[in-house]
């Protein structure tokens, strides 16, 4: 949304005069925004995109999230992409306070949840995107998101409960109990210190190499499911359940081990006795490898359940 009054309508918020940030921050954050609640912004759904357009919006948004572009290794400028399924759910809320109907967001939420899609929306194709590209309505086309299924489902079980609207879910949408949701943590042996890793720029890949294994480079080729994708019908078929990717983790770098929280279901699969799953920690600039490669059957440990 580039336009500020489509921002104010559908945001509820105007934009003032922006502020110089104190002069202990790097200068090349220059100026922040300002943001001012507008209550007469919002006017009983006058100015809500049809359903079609917000469908699109959304799950641009999604894709931007776990597929974002690729950017510098190294580099002076902000562009970075610190977002993860928690951001997602608050815009799903914010839609419904300004008048977006629940079950439009149900279905939305439903199609991400059982891993295929149907969007005219694409995953960035650029660091920095002018509107019309923003805005552009592709052909209608589905795509693969499992990877993501696991933490998103988890994260949606958790929330569920917070949303200000109820979810119209199909019996096939299997979210997980509160009871049956555990942080895990996975230890790694090494982790390359590099530059730039005090930026958000990580994720968790998890996959069974007795199917196959990702690349060490170009991950997010490895991932995207769209027209520009290299990879044959074929070859995407059989990524389908060959992995899981994790975005919002806690690393502790004295310990080189990352905490998250995942439905059990999953978890314990990856680390049954004789499995051959694997875990590593990506980069999502760069799309390579962060760190080493793990066996997540000894790397990997169940600490406590949600509900304790």
């Amino acid at each position: 949304m580039p336009s500020d009054t489509k921002l104010t309508r559908h945001f509820g918020f105007h934009r003032t005069n922006s502020v110089e940030m104190p002069p202990f921050v790097p200068v090349y954050f220059g100026d922040y925004w300002v943001w001012q609640k507008d209550e007469l912004a919002v006017k009983g759904g006058k100015y809500l995109l049809p359903r079609a357009g917000f469908e699109q919006w959304l799950y641009a948004h999604f894709l931007k999230i776990v597929l974002p572009s690729y950017r510098p290794y190294a580099s002076g400028t902000s562009v970075v992409a610190p977002l993860h399924f928690m951001t997602f759910f608050r815009l799903a809320a914010h839609a419904h306070q300004i008048g977006y109907p629940a079950h439009w967001i149900s279905a939305v939420l439903e199609s991400l949840c059982s891993g295929r899609i149907k969007t005219t929306a694409r995953a960035p194709r650029n660091m920095v995107m002018e509107p019309d590209i923003v805005n552009k309505a592709y052909p209608a086309r589905e795509m693969e998101v499992s990877h993501w299924m696991a933490e998103l489902t988890t994260i949606l079980s958790v929330w569920r409960r917070l949303l200000p609207f109820g979810l119209l879910l199909s019996p096939t949408v299997d979210l997980p109990l509160h009871s049956t949701i555990s942080e895990y943590s996975v230890k790694f042996s090494k982790y390359i210190t590099t530059l730039s890793v005090h930026f958000p720029h990580f994720a968790i890949g998890f996959w069974d190499s007795a199917i196959g294994n990702p690349p060490k480079k170009d991950l997010r080729e490895f991932l995207l499911d769209d027209e520009t994708t290299t990879s044959s019908p074929d070859q995407k078929r059989a990524l389908r359940g060959l992995g899981h990717v994790v975005n919002a983790f806690r690393y502790t770098t004295d310990e080189k081990t990352a905490t998250f929280w995942l439905r059990d279901d999953v978890a314990m699969k990856m680390m049954e006795k004789g499995s051959e799953w694997k875990a590593q920690i990506w980069r999502t600039d760069t799309w390579q490898g962060q760190s080493d490669i793990v066996d997540v059957t000894s790397a990997m440990k169940k600490l406590r359940t949600w509900d304790d």
